[in-house]
């Protein structure tokens, strides 16, 4: 399908589309666990239920300690200042980035540029915008 969308309405009917799809998904989801369902017997409901309430009890510390020890890691590698990449687990470092309160810098560069005419041309040429990106959600019913 590489149709061009070409308006907000057909964009809006493939997104749409997307929600069907994902809710017969879900659909197909829920008959699958009901079929599962179908077929145990109390017993073995009972058995699966103490199966997950043993594993949760054993990986709950594993998950602590997991924690732990990121709480003793994420200080160094704030401080290292740069992504340490173990064998098989690595501590990702992201530089902070300065934020700006945009719609207050522009005012103030608006301002700034009506005081300073020769200045204006500079400010502008200080601007730069990044590529836009799309992500997408789901939206509560």
């Amino acid at each position: 399908m590489s149709t061009l969308i070409e308006t907000v309405a057909q964009a809006k009917e493939l997104l749409d589309r997307i929600d069907e799809i994902q809710a017969k998904s879900d659909f197909l989801g829920l008959q699958r666990q009901q079929q599962i369902d179908a077929i145990l017997t109390d017993e073995q409901i009972k058995t699966i239920a103490a199966i997950e309430a043993k594993f949760k009890a054993d990986v709950e510390p594993l998950n602590t300690k997991i924690d732990n020890l990121k709480s003793k890691l994420k200080p160094f590698i704030l401080k290292y200042g740069d992504t340490i990449q173990g064998e098989y687990y690595q501590g990702i470092f992201r530089r902070g980035y300065m934020k700006y309160k945009t719609k207050d810098l522009e005012a103030f560069i608006e301002k700034l540029a009506e005081e300073q005419p020769e200045l204006a041309e500079q400010i502008s040429a200080l601007k730069e915008k990044t590529a836009d990106s799309v992500t997408f959600k789901a939206v509560a019913r």
